[in-house]
């Protein structure tokens, strides 16, 4: 499956949170023989992978000849964290997708995504999704998580989201063989909570040549994707694709 956008952006990494001991009222002094007690390092309760700022990021200026072809992609969502998302769409046969930037918002730390999907061409697959990336060259190890929160919801004609976690493996991002997870949404944004477990990304029946476990994608996060890929009951109907996504965290 071939997507139609660009892993960008920079995500500002959290800094690990440090125990430390309870402080006396009033300082005292440290006889020379006594050792200061060492503060520890313990293991983060939370990383806030992304936020969703309000506005846009301008990627190309709105009077160039590349702003006036239809449907341009002139702006991209952002986050708290400093990266700029990527929503795109695919399907089977060109023509089938559609996503329109236009109209792509963050309303209250909410993303919406709109776009339609539809059989006129023949596809029998295809997604729109938004791409978050995680801003490290090399990935960013989120191994010591166990669960991924998410707010989602969805105003469209389906109510399942699939949620997916990409690494470094450029082959098996291009043929989209990392593990998905299907959440079934309301229409009222609200956060879901995934145990990252390959009970919950399993591997997917396309890709048997590719071992994927989910423990080893998340050594090194490249993105967090969200994609609605509910094509048309119908041969020549048509899916209109509106999802909510707002704050994402890895949490223990």
């Amino acid at each position: 499956m071939l997507l139609r956008s660009k892993y960008t952006a920079a995500l500002i990494v959290t800094a690990l949170l440090l125990g430390a001991c309870d402080s006396p009222k009033k300082a005292a002094l440290v006889p020379a023989t006594q050792s200061l007690p060492v503060a520890k390092n313990e293991a983060p309760q939370e990383y806030r992978f992304a936020d969703f700022e309000e506005g846009f990021v301008q990627l190309i200026p709105p009077g160039s000849p590349e702003a006036k072809v239809r449907n341009a992609k002139t702006t991209a969502l952002a986050t708290k964290q400093g990266a700029r998302t990527d929503a795109g769409s695919y399907a089977e046969r060109s023509g089938d997708d559609y996503i329109d930037h236009s109209k792509s918002s963050v309303v209250q730390g909410i993303a919406s995504i709109k776009g339609t999907l539809s059989k006129k061409n023949g596809s029998a697959y295809g997604g729109i999704l938004l791409i978050t990336p995680s801003g490290k060259p090399d990935g960013l190890d989120l191994s010591e998580f166990r669960t991924i929160r998410l707010t989602l919801g969805s105003l469209g004609h389906h109510t399942t989201l699939q949620v997916r976690i990409t690494g470094m493996d450029d082959q098996a991002v291009f043929r989209g063989c990392y593990p998905v997870h299907t959440v079934t949404v309301t229409s009222d944004p609200r956060e879901y909570a995934i145990p990252l477990t390959d009970e919950n990304f399993p591997q997917l029946p396309w890709c048997k040549d590719l071992s994927l476990p989910i423990g080893q994608t998340l050594k090194a996060v490249r993105t967090v994707d969200v994609q609605d890929i509910n094509m048309p009951e119908k041969p020549k109907g048509e899916t209109r694709v509106e999802f909510l996504t707002g704050s994402i965290r890895f949490t223990q």
